[in-house]
């Protein structure tokens, strides 16, 4: 009795982990493509700019974020798809998807 009562406390705290981790929130930091792969460029804190300009993307495709003393933040399930933070920080950097879009562009350094 006592092993399934423990199998079952497992299980339930290990659901719970699992859907605390989806919905949990991680910073956005910027995604390039090397090779075959999707990898992270930067984990220093973004530049307002770029910031403003993810934003945006984000905003436009309806993507739950927070900003959090300046820094986005998107949900960690989200993030874990590299190919679309990619594709997100794609377009946080061009200045003509905003022109076409009819945004404001941030000039980044």
């Amino acid at each position: 009795m006592k092993k399934y009562t423990l199998l079952t406390l497992l299980l339930v705290v290990t659901c719970i982990s699992v859907l605390y981790w989806q919905y949990d929130y991680t910073p956005f930091y910027p995604v390039k493509h090397v090779g075959e792969e999707y990898v992270v460029d930067n984990i220093e804190k973004q530049s307002h700019p770029f910031n403003e300009n993810l934003i945006k993307v984000l905003d436009y495709y309806n993507v739950d974020f927070k900003l959090c003393n300046g820094v986005v933040h998107v949900k960690n399930q989200l993030y874990a798809n590299k190919a679309l933070m990619y594709n997100y920080t794609r377009k946080a950097k061009d200045e003509m998807w905003f022109n076409d879009h009819h945004f404001a562009y941030y000039k980044q350094n």
